[in-house]
């Protein structure tokens, strides 16, 4: 992410992050522990205001929250949308478990989202984003997390689509928001049309084993294996990536079933088992997503020419073996040399 903007917490409350990628132009409005403000420009050049939003956790300072909401959105006049932790449900129809929330709480949060407006955006999948991690007749459940949007922005994003998201650790779920969700899927070229050896592969075994496979079993010209072993990584890349995701998004689901299932029939130790397991797939995910490199191209043309006929002359002629195997051994093992996709990890270690 090429923006970010922390807020440190205060004490045990509030504590905001808000992160941005490059080419999205962000701008701050402003910001405290309990919130970040700001506009953000959408594809078609229009600004929406979003802000991140933490509620008092405290009952009896739940209206400091409810009194900075309404001072924000007297000054509205773009599209609005606020997610975050609100601390706070709609009604006890929100929550599964434990004692029933006061009714005024209940009701100062309601008013405050119909006096500014504000659309509560009901998530596709999942429900309860806070578990309190108890068994039995003493686990609590609560919808704590939300997305809500101003009426206007909810005309102009059509596609809209939240979604809670099962985490490894305990007690917070995410919530997510996508903005097209909904919207209908072009068709995909097929991504085994796309192959790139990652620096991940080098210490799987069943790669180093289609490697060994292809490269005996084929010609001898090193062009022509090493086409052979893009052909059949290729596939093999498909499928692991495939079974991996397949397998994330089972126990997400599975999850999600324990989460959502009424109180009295959570097995607390089934979800903290379930939890683990998916918390190992996401570090293999991460560790193979985060080994691709993205590469910036360079604007060269103001760069002033600085070799001269002398020296091109020594750089054309032919390389010695001392040369290559200098050249080999600075290689960097993320880089691949060609566009056949084969980095100088790939060399080093078959």
């Amino acid at each position: 992410m090429s923006g970010c903007l922390a807020v440190n917490s205060n004490g045990r409350n509030g504590g905001l992050a808000m992160l941005w990628r490059d080419g999205i132009e962000v701008i701050i409005q402003s910001y405290s522990n309990m919130h970040i403000d700001s506009m953000v420009q959408m594809e078609n050049k229009n600004y929406v205001l979003f802000t991140g939003f933490y509620g008092q956790a405290d009952p009896n300072h739940r209206n400091l929250s409810w009194d900075m909401l309404r001072r924000i959105g007297r000054t509205v006049k773009e599209n609005w949308i606020m997610g975050g932790g609100f601390n706070a449900i709609l009604d006890n129809d929100k929550k599964d478990g434990g004692r029933r929330k006061p009714r005024v709480l209940t009701e100062d949060f309601r008013s405050v989202l119909e006096e500014l407006a504000l659309v509560d955006i009901k998530t596709s999948r999942g429900w309860f984003t806070w578990i309190n991690n108890r068994e039995g007749d003493a686990m609590v459940k609560e919808r704590l997390d939300r997305f809500v949007f101003s009426s206007t922005a909810c005309n102009a994003f059509l596609y809209i689509d939240t979604n809670v998201i099962s985490q490894t650790s305990p007690d917070h779920e995410v919530i997510m928001l996508d903005t097209l969700g909904k919207k209908p899927k072009e068709k995909k070229d097929n991504p085994r049309l796309f192959f790139r050896f990652e620096v991940c592969w080098a210490r799987d075994e069943k790669a180093k084993k289609i490697i060994k496979d292809s490269w005996c079993n084929y010609s001898d010209s090193i062009l022509e294996k090493m086409n052979c072993i893009c052909d059949s990584l290729g596939p093999w890349q498909f499928n692991n990536f495939n079974k991996r995701k397949h397998q994330i998004n089972k126990l997400s689901k599975k999850l999600d079933d324990f989460i959502q299932a009424p109180s009295t029939q959570v097995n607390l130790n089934r979800i903290k088992e379930t939890r683990l397991k998916l918390k190992k797939l996401y570090e293999q995910d991460e560790i193979y997503r985060t080994s691709t490199n993205t590469v910036n191209n360079m604007d060269i043309c103001c760069i002033p020419k600085c070799v001269n006929d002398e020296m091109n002359k020594n750089l054309t002629q032919s390389f010695t073996d001392k040369e290559i195997l200098r050249a080999f051994n600075q290689m960097d093992p993320r880089k691949a040399p060609n566009i056949n996709g084969l980095p100088g990890i790939f060399f080093k270690k078959n």
